[in-house]
């Protein structure tokens, strides 16, 4: 028989029989009819498939949710919890015994009143449906929770309902550490007891407490020998006498606590075990049973959904945290490119950078001379791509700009950024730039290159492009390479345009893992150099997007083209 138990707080419950289609939601026309505001008209359904169930969302514009995790649909497990809007609800399923056809239904709300009792009178069959309902819900653990009395039942149910709950409020761990305890102690005879989570290896007491409440501080006294077997074995530890118990005849802390019976739940979520539930009683009154054994491992099992839920909780939260920190710094960090190119006399410029990532390792900008005789041009690469190569980036900015105001040369600027990023920087970690100086008055442009990509000069006329080796040493290597770097001369005239780019342009790969190439980048800007700057650029991007198709880009693309003018 499969089951669905529906659950509304801490002791709120109904239990339907499942058909072969089941539609939930809360109008009346359903299957099982829930007057729930925050549930959809059909919320899912639940259809039988060759002796398994599924789930399926019918509402696509609110989520749903199987074991804490947001699903479209999904066959189910015994034990499994769906949760939608508010309300809560346990797959249950003993046997792979067919169901029956649903009837018709037309507006029956009768399954579910909220304004009548959900608590049937406990006796006899009900009683024994209840119990029955929980036990398939919990899993094996419960097997052999007998319904008893009723109000002992009802209590035990209730404590399960209660924990239930716990896991839908997502709660801090900590505060449901407590809460389980406190939960723990109402129903079970113990003296004291505590909660221990594993924390990188180690296990870490998260709450303890005894008969008159919380233990604040302190160390708290546990037999590690019955915790350490619990955690190596992954199954509940049931000890009606500790210290006649021949498996722990070597622990020395049973015998220090004066131990009589105890009680210890691994909280094992799937494969990973996530902690352990420990109580104990040295009451020679108090024996701790099977059937307590059974109770415990079930509010075990239900803990560990729980503080599994609300660490998947806190890691989208903390991702979310990192999300918006890097967006943050990817804004920040496109605000220190130059927003507008500068007009300069006999030059015009613009350029074009695409992190690869958030956060990107390329570098471009627009530096004008103090002296108002010219400009500068950089641009870098940073090794590696997201937030360390962006903090590299930024550093190498902030070192251009009071070197630029000095009027230094492009050489004597590299050497000192050179000597600079090497003390300050990983040694792993360098760059390579290229830096231009165009000079307004005499029409001259220089530059010097550390380790950076070449230059592409495409000339006016009909003439081919000419391609210029940086040369240099990347920055941040070594502070003994002065002589590597070495300021040169680019002959530009007017209507020559010259194509700076990283690495990221020329490596870009398509489906088989072929290059773009440094040749196909030159044919391209060839073609397009009587445009436009700004559709110059935007034409090589666009090249380079047909080339690649849906490969996913892998490093930063960046492009700068500067042009003669007069």
């Amino acid at each position: 028989m499969a089951t669905l138990m529906v659950i509304q707080g801490a002791s709120e419950y109904v239990t339907l029989e499942l058909y072969k289609r089941n539609t939930v939601g809360r109008d009346s026309r359903n299957t099982l009819a829930i007057p729930d505001p925050t549930l959809a008209p059909t919320q899912f359904e639940l259809l039988y498939r060759g002796e398994r169930f599924l789930v399926k969302s019918v509402n696509t514009g609110q989520a749903m949710y199987v074991n804490g995790e947001e699903v479209d649909h999904r066959f189910l497990e015994n034990g499994d919890v769906i949760q939608a809007g508010n309300v809560q609800f346990l797959f249950c399923q003993e046997d792979n015994e067919e169901p029956a056809d649903a009837p018709d239904i037309e507006g029956d709300t009768s399954q579910f009143d909220p304004d009548s009792s959900v608590h049937p009178p406990v006796s006899g069959e009900m009683e024994q449906i209840q119990a029955r309902t929980l036990v398939a819900a919990s899993g094996d653990v419960l097997r052999n929770i007998e319904a008893g009395p009723g109000d002992q039942a009802r209590r035990r149910l209730a404590i399960l309902f209660e924990v239930t709950s716990a896991i839908a409020q997502l709660m801090k761990p900590d505060d449901l550490f407590d809460k389980l305890l406190e939960l723990i102690f109402e129903v079970f005879p113990a003296e004291t007891g505590s909660i221990w989570r594993l924390e990188e290896g180690r296990v870490r007491v998260k709450a303890a407490r005894n008969r008159r409440g919380r233990i604040q501080g302190g160390r708290v006294r546990v037999s590690r020998t019955i915790l350490r077997e619990a955690m190596h074995t992954r199954e509940a530890i049931l000890t009606r006498d500790a210290m006649a118990d021949d498996r722990f005849l070597s622990g020395q802390s049973i015998v220090d606590l004066d131990m009589h019976s105890a009680m210890c739940v691994p909280l094992v979520f799937k494969d990973d075990i996530l902690g352990v539930v420990q109580i104990e009683t040295s009451n020679q009154d108090d024996v701790f049973t099977q059937d307590d054994l059974n109770l415990l491992s079930a509010i075990g099992n239900q803990a560990a959904v729980a503080l599994k839920n609300a660490q998947l909780f806190e890691d989208v939260r903390e991702k979310e945290r990192i999300e918006y920190e890097l967006s943050l710094a990817s804004r920040i960090q496109e605000s220190l490119l130059p927003q507008s190119p500068p007009e300069v006399d006999g030059i015009e410029l613009t350029g074009r950078l695409i992190p690869a990532k958030e956060i990107g390792g390329d570098y471009y900008d627009f530096l004008p001379a103090p002296d108002g005789s010219g400009l500068y041009i950089a641009i870098g690469d940073v090794t590696g791509k997201g937030l360390p190569a962006g903090l590299v980036m930024v550093m190498a900015r902030s070192l251009l700009l009071p070197l630029v105001d000095q009027g230094l040369s492009t050489r004597d600027i590299i050497v000192r950024a050179n000597r600079h990023l090497y003390a300050n920087t990983d040694k792993k970690t360098f760059m390579t730039m290229n830096l231009l100086r165009w000079d307004s008055a005499k029409r001259r442009l220089v530059y010097t290159g550390a380790g950076h990509e070449h230059l592409i000069l495409c000339p006016a006329g009909d003439a081919k492009p000419r391609v210029f080796r940086a040369g240099g040493m990347a920055l941040g290597i070594s502070d003994r390479n002065d002589e590597t770097f070495q300021e040169r001369q680019i002959p530009v005239n007017p209507g020559d345009t010259l194509v700076l780019y990283t690495d990221g342009v020329t490596e870009a790969i398509d489906r088989l893992r072929e290059q773009f190439t440094l040749d196909r980048l030159v044919r391209t800007v060839h073609r397009l150099k009587k445009e436009p700057l700004d559709r110059m650029v935007e034409g090589t991007l666009a090249r380079v997007r047909e080339f690649t198709g849906d490969v996913e880009q892998f490093d930063d693309i960046t492009l700068v083209v500067a042009r003669r003018t007069a």
